[in-house]
């Protein structure tokens, strides 16, 4: 995606005081939306956000341990698109601002492109009880979780194919989802959930809200044996796969539900 005319322009392209601002915004504590967030979208461990978390710039030193660690530059279109998938438009509104006041980069045909469509909401309903997160070649598993916990258990629901409204961004959608309108993400994880970078992103959206005290939040479900992904490594699961536990699976699956 294109977010920028050239997708190889550094950050540090921008002068440092824009990036300030963008400390300002990201330094304090934000349930799921702040430098914290980024750090799980960049793959980062615990160990290392514990060591990030002493600086006086987390955000600064953040951008500059992803160098190191990854031997790369931090381009300005990949650190928008990840403050897009934290939901932190107003970050990404101010970058857009200065970069227009100052004519910073010129589409050679149709101007600035900007990333992130202006939305309220993106979904049927305000609050759920349940995200589901899992790959489409596991829909029948996902519809199975959905129709019990709403019509044996009372809980509300969200999933994609039903709840989120057509026409915006998907990333939007599962950031809104999971860090402001739902109490619980459930994981499915499997082979086909491995494949999906689109289901990696949600993995890693739902772990960040774990570095900000909220340890209940997550509930990682093994459906097929598969490695699991480092961000929910540390998370107890139910196994699907295990014969001996089955007979367990759904009380503890209400039970985890209803842990505050």
């Amino acid at each position: 995606m294109d977010c920028i005319n050239k997708d190889q322009i550094l950050y540090q392209s921008l002068p440092s005081s824009i990036w300030r601002q963008v400390s300002f915004l990201l330094n304090p504590i934000c349930d799921g939306k702040d430098w914290k967030a980024l750090a799980a979208v960049f793959n980062f461990t615990m160990e290392e956000v514990n060591g990030l978390s002493i600086a006086c710039d987390p955000t600064m030193e953040l951008f500059k341990y992803y160098e190191v660690k990854y031997d790369k530059k931090v381009t300005l279109c990949y650190v928008i698109e990840s403050l897009q998938y934290i939901g932190r438009k107003d970050v990404v509104d101010d970058i857009f601002e200065y970069i227009n006041n100052n004519n910073f980069i010129e589409n050679d045909n149709q101007g600035l492109q900007y990333p992130i469509t202006h939305v309220g909401n993106f979904t049927l309903n305000d609050n759920y009880d349940v995200f589901i997160s899992y790959a489409k070649d596991d829909i029948s598993f996902a519809k199975l979780i959905k129709n019990r916990l709403e019509k044996e258990n009372g809980f509300k629901v969200c999933i994609d194919y039903c709840d989120f409204l057509p026409g915006y961004n998907p990333f939007e959608q599962v950031c809104s989802v999971i860090i402001e309108k739902c109490k619980k993400v459930i994981v499915i994880l499997s082979p086909n959930f491995n494949k999906s970078s689109y289901c990696q992103t949600h993995a890693k959206i739902a772990s960040s809200s774990l570095l900000e005290g909220n340890k209940h939040k997550v509930i990682p479900i093994l459906y097929e044996k598969c490695e699991i992904p480092l961000v929910l490594k540390y998370f107890s699961r139910l196994d699907c796969t295990d014969p001996h536990t089955s007979s367990y699976f759904w009380p503890c699956l209400i039970k985890a539900i209803n842990v505050l």
